[in-house]
């Protein structure tokens, strides 16, 4: 993979190199090696036109997605949320509105291991009213299920009941 990543970084389109380093840094995660799945992805970015009427937003919102997964298990929980950011944003350049909302939704983790319950539940709250108003009912009642530890553990049981409510006639 690391020769096809470097043919296309030689002879390929901005977009080629793009894919080539995301598969490249796919190949690295697959095989636990964090830093070298990092840079592939880094090179990525760097290759990226953004300027470009035909910039491969969908191929940037993964690679950042992947960037941040990387940092989630490194406990680099600041710099997931730098990425999910990023994910986010290019997830809806790309017009993958479910993309950018799933981005969106996993800063929820990073804001539990940050001990940032209200960063958390704002999220959540958030990103299911995105996902309900984009047609996404099953994941809209999805993630209601995940602060209800927190809520319970706050004495916020009236809340954390109609979370559950929603997410149990959903699924």
């Amino acid at each position: 993979m690391t020769v096809v990543a470097e043919c296309y970084y030689r002879n390929g389109t901005a977009n080629e190199q793009i894919e080539a380093h995301y598969l490249l840094g796919c190949v690295y995660r697959d095989l636990g090696e964090a830093p070298k799945a990092l840079t592939a992805y880094h090179d990525a970015v760097e290759c990226a036109d953004t300027t470009a009427a035909d910039c491969d937003y969908k191929t940037l919102c993964r690679v950042y997605a992947q960037m941040s997964d990387i940092f989630y298990y490194q406990n680099l929980y600041e710099d997931q949320l730098v990425g999910l950011d990023r994910a986010t944003y290019y997830g809806y350049l790309a017009k993958d509105t479910l993309a950018a909302l799933l981005a969106y939704s996993q800063k929820m983790d990073a804001y539990k291991m940050l001990m940032l319950p209200d960063s958390m539940l704002y999220v959540c709250e958030t990103v299911s009213s995105l996902f309900q108003q984009s047609g996404f009912i099953d994941k809209s009642a999805g993630v209601l299920c995940i602060p209800v530890r927190h809520l319970l553990d706050c004495g916020d049981i009236a809340k954390a009941s109609r979370f559950l409510n929603i997410y149990e006639r959903r699924y």
